[in-house]
């Protein structure tokens, strides 16, 4: 997916989701690549005008949901950015706290 500033945007989903028969054709023929650590730093390491799309939240976050707040668990994606040299731009809502 090319958005309109030339720079081509990787979403990322859990490997589980490409053994689904049929369903790894349609994430592959939409560039959503696997999300994992290894998967991240090849694609951002393809050169410039390359960005993973990470959606936060899972299992962990789902047990500490509550009213106004979004607690993240997770930093895999804050590690993969400091050691690939990236930029970053995090999308969020107002009041996330991070780590725990």
């Amino acid at each position: 997916m090319v958005n309109p500033a030339g720079i081509d945007i990787h979403p990322m989903t859990l490997e589980i989701n490409f053994k689904i028969p049929f369903m790894r054709e349609f994430l592959l023929l939409h560039g959503v690549v696997d999300a994992s650590k290894s998967a991240c730093l090849m694609t951002l390491g393809k050169g410039s005008g390359q960005a993973i799309l990470l959606a936060v939240g899972g299992a962990q976050e789902s047990l500490l949901a509550r009213p106004g707040t979004y607690d993240i668990v997770s930093r895999g994606g804050c590690k993969v950015q400091l050691s690939s040299a990236v930029s970053s731009a995090v999308a969020g809502k107002r009041g996330v706290r991070s780590g725990r």
